[in-house]
């Protein structure tokens, strides 16, 4: 039988895939950043499928911590509105790794639904924004809530 996440016997198979995309996410950032220092095209251009790999390991990772406390989340994959449904504790935890000058309510608004939006990059006429130092940070407090990879 398939399972889709909202059935998952055990929030560990979430995490343990928010931890994979953030791995194949991170392996991506070390390729633009090199892309970046050498004056690479098209290793810079990476910096799209990173974001997408790493908010689709937040939303993995969110998806766990709430399977793991038993809160339903239904259908939603904007990373607000889960962020939303987490306890209050949760959140603390997950913001106390940002610095004061960082707005948190307002980066995690705009890359809420990035993921769906940079998939489809090349359709867009306006350029895209990516906070990648939010997303970073953002994913790693989420990952070091869930431990490790088991």
């Amino acid at each position: 039988r398939n399972y889709n996440m909202r059935e998952w016997p055990n929030w560990k198979k979430a995490k343990n895939a928010a931890f994979i995309f953030s791995e194949a996410a991170k392996n991506l950032f070390t390729q633009f950043n090199h892309g970046m220092e050498y004056k690479i095209e098209e290793e810079r251009s990476l910096i799209i499928p990173f974001a997408v790999l790493q908010i689709f390991s937040c939303e993995l990772g969110l998806k766990s911590l709430l399977l793991k406390q038993e809160i339903s989340f239904g259908h939603i994959h904007d990373l607000n509105e889960l962020f939303g449904l987490l306890p209050e504790e949760t959140k603390t935890n997950i913001k106390c790794k940002f610095t004061d000058d960082c707005d948190f309510d307002m980066e995690l608004i705009n890359i809420s639904n990035m993921f769906i939006n940079l998939r489809y990059y090349f359709e867009k006429t306006e350029d895209q924004n990516i906070p990648y130092d939010f997303i970073n940070i953002l994913n790693k407090s989420i990952l070091d809530l869930l431990g490790y990879y088991e």
